[in-house]
């Protein structure tokens, strides 16, 4: 991106970072020596996730080691300890049972038909033999549910509140963290511009969770409001139900 006598396009590089960094969540290293050494140009740089712990700089810049091309490689050392945020959850989801939807009568013909356990009546049975047969009893019974046990449909408890001014709102609070975060790790706390940029970004998050909050209470009630007012209260056969279902 330029050379020690013309350093136009880096120039416009710096303009674009300063303008999309926080953006795109990327930050910029420069090599502290010139990578393609026969011209003596740094035509090489690393954009990283900004989230991301990269040491072994050189005055805030990439060091570079020879190798098996006319380019130098860049060496640097990336910390394991990264933050949850670039972490993937991988725990599984529990499952929710659906118990007052089976068909218990199935269950039992199931289990009759498909795991004959004999089990003797004999009241001196050590308890490794007990607890083999309560085992066997249970991968039956576990079977069982895996089987004929329905279960609940995970849904979003708020999804039927929101509207497309809520989906903005929030996707404007997701961009304000974001730009948060960023500037926390990645610019220099103590400076005064980054303090009052940082006091500039919390006022904007407060203020659109204050919006969200709002248009929430709003959607709540026009969704509740709508409800209500389909109840047919002439029907006496519907009416009782239909408050049960409100208010389940």
């Amino acid at each position: 991106m330029g050379d020690s006598q013309s350093n136009s396009r880096g120039g416009y590089l710096a303009n674009w970072l300063r303008d999309a960094a926080i953006d795109h969540g990327i930050k910029l290293y420069a090599p502290c020596e010139p990578t393609f050494p026969s011209s003596g140009s740094y035509l090489d740089l690393c954009f990283a996730d900004a989230r991301l712990e990269i040491g072994g700089l050189s005055d805030g810049r990439l060091k570079t080691l020879d190798y098996d091309s006319d380019h130098r490689a860049f060496c640097f050392h990336l910390g394991l300890n990264c933050t949850a945020d670039l972490l993937i959850d991988v725990t599984p989801q529990k499952d929710a049972w659906n118990f007052k939807g089976t068909d218990w009568r199935r269950f039992r013909l199931y289990l009759k038909n498909n795991h004959n356990i004999n089990i003797p009546a004999n009241r001196n049975l050590t308890n490794e033999e007990i607890d083999d047969y309560l085992s066997v009893m249970n991968d039956a019974i576990c079977e069982a549910m895996q089987r004929w046990i329905p279960r609940f449909t995970s849904v979003n408890s708020t999804e039927k509140y929101t509207n497309n001014k809520i989906n903005k709102l929030q996707r404007d609070k997701a961009m304000l963290i974001t730009c948060l975060n960023y500037l926390r790790r990645s610019c220099n706390p103590n400076l005064r511009a980054t303090q009052e940029i940082i006091v500039a970004v919390r006022e904007f998050l407060q203020a659109v969770k204050y919006e969200i909050n709002k248009e929430f209470s709003k959607a709540v009630n026009k969704y509740w409001a709508n409800k209500a007012r389909r109840i047919n209260y002439k029907c006496t056969d519907s009416f009782f139900p239909e408050l049960n279902r409100m208010f389940r």
